[in-house]
Order: C-alpha cells, then structure tokens, then sequence
C-alpha cells in the first residue's frame, strides 16, 4: 500500500498502557504473540527484542516498535530505562497498519521524544501496569481493565497527538520492496477483504474487484502475499477474532458469526491450528 496524503488520516489510534519503567535481567520472555502493537522509547541501558523480522536493540535514544500478531522474544542482561506503549493502530478501522511489513522497526528518535513519552505517561496515570510480564495475568487483565481507566477528553486528545509525532518517522519504512504494497488491483482486492471479512469471500468475486482471472489472482497473491487468498482471509479473520477475544466480552460463538463463519466450531478448529490454543483459552490467557 504506497504513502499518499490520504493514508495518515485513516489511521486509528487506540492505546492501552503505558508507562516509564526500568527493566532487568527478569526482563526474558519469549515466543510471546499479542494482538497490540507495541513502541519503546529508551533513556537509558540496553535490551534486545526478536521476532521473525529481525533482532532490534533498545538503547538510549531510540524507537522500537515491535508488531502485532508475532512471536517475540524480549530479553534484557543488565537494565533497560523505557517509556513503552501498547496500542492499536488500524486503517479506516480495519487493517493493523503495523502488521504490513517495514525495512525499519528502529530508528533514531526524533529531538522532542524523551519529552513526549514521559508526557504520554503523565498525561495517563491509570494506565500504567504494575506488572510487566507479557505472560502473567495480571498483565493482560490490566491492559484489559486500561479501557475503563481512559483520562479526560482533553488529555486523550494531546496523547493522541504525541503517539502520531512518534509513530509518524515509522510511515516512511513500510516495505515498498513488497509488490503488494504498491500493485493497485491487488490494493483494491486487500481493502475489499478487510471491508468484507463478514461476508462470504469467493475466489470469483475477489477476481471480479479486480478484473484479473481467478487463476491469476491466486498466483499474484502467492508471489506478493505468501500464501493463497482464501487461507489469508482466514488468517485476517482470526487477526481480527484475537483483537476482539481481548477488547470486547462477545461470545466465541458471536465472533466467529461476526467474521463470517458459519460454523463457530470450524472457527475453533482454524483459531487453534494457526495460534496454538482455542479461543477461549486465549482470552483466558489474555484478559
């Protein structure tokens, strides 16, 4: 998906916690796969976070934003002093715009970012997290109780902001070597999916968006994309059923009838093949 002066003002912004801490050597966690984005702001010390883009040092001075939906691996050997968020960042509320790959995830922080991150944490007192262990429960069910404990209109506004300041040197990295991030007809064929993920998406009908033959579409989406298009609707499909397992208290059965499925025991099945648990148990483990 190419930049263009639209792009920017399509983008939602929903955040979670944040808060300034400083990390040790207990700091090691790994394989651990959440459905928010997460940015570091580093004062001071160092830390290391892995995923399968990459090896990414927090050290003093820069942003880390670590995306959604990946297996990440956090480890610290001495102390890492961090301001971090956890938020969602979404285009015209359906694509978690962090999820398309970047050629950067670290980059020097702008002048003002200290500043910034440290007023992000005034400006949200009640969402901090006392614990700081991506696994523990206590983790997940703060971010999960940080909706109920938003600040008033006009501190959400200016933190709204400052995210974007921070956020905005990250839109010039998306990977314009992705084919898919600049061929308009398949564009058009991703926007429509996640317009329509509801909706009973055919091979056909896709085909049809774009005017290209459904042989072709398939292959064009195995050379941009990396897999075939009904196993990547699937897959956004059960993206879009961890955002909501975590955010909203709708049923599983609700969700998988919410994203199409017309057997909620079919959704079971796919949600645990592709993230390892059932969905019950990853709300579980995520609340």
């Amino acid at each position: 998906m190419s930049q263009n002066a639209t792009e920017p003002a399509g983008l939602s912004i929903q955040y979670y916690a944040m808060d300034h801490v400083t990390i040790g050597p207990w700091w090691d966690y790994r394989n651990v796969t959440s459905p928010f984005t997460r940015l570091f702001y580093v004062f001071r010390g160092h830390a290391v976070v892995s995923h399968e883009r990459g090896d990414f040092e927090l050290s003093p001075g820069r942003l880390v934003l670590v995306p959604p939906f990946l297996p990440v691996t956090y480890h610290c050997e001495s102390q890492c002093e961090n301001v971090f968020m956890i938020f969602t960042c979404r285009m015209k509320q359906t694509t978690e715009f962090f999820s398309l790959p970047l050629s950067r995830y670290c980059i020097p922080a702008p002048q003002e970012a200290a500043h910034y991150a440290d007023r992000l944490v005034a400006l949200n007192p009640g969402m901090k997290l006392a614990e700081v262990d991506p696994n523990s429960p206590q983790y997940n069910a703060r971010i999960w109780r940080a909706q109920q404990s938003r600040p008033e209109a006009s501190a959400q506004l200016e933190s709204q902001g400052l995210l974007r300041i921070l956020l905005a040197p990250f839109l010039s990295h998306v990977d314009h070597s992705h084919a898919s991030l600049q061929h308009h007809r398949l564009r058009a064929v991703l926007r429509y999916i996640d317009k329509n993920l509801s909706a009973r998406l055919s091979l056909a009908r896709l085909a049809e968006i774009c005017s290209l033959h459904p042989t072709y579409l398939s292959d064009l989406f195995v050379d941009i994309v990396g897999m075939r298009p009904i196993p990547y609707i699937n897959r956004k499909r059960i993206e879009r059923a961890q955002l909501a397992l975590v955010t909203t208290d709708r049923s599983v059965k609700h969700i998988a009838y919410e994203l199409g499925f017309s057997d909620p025991n079919y959704f079971s099945r796919l949600f645990k093949k592709l993230i390892g648990c059932s969905p019950a148990a990853y709300r579980a483990n995520h609340r």
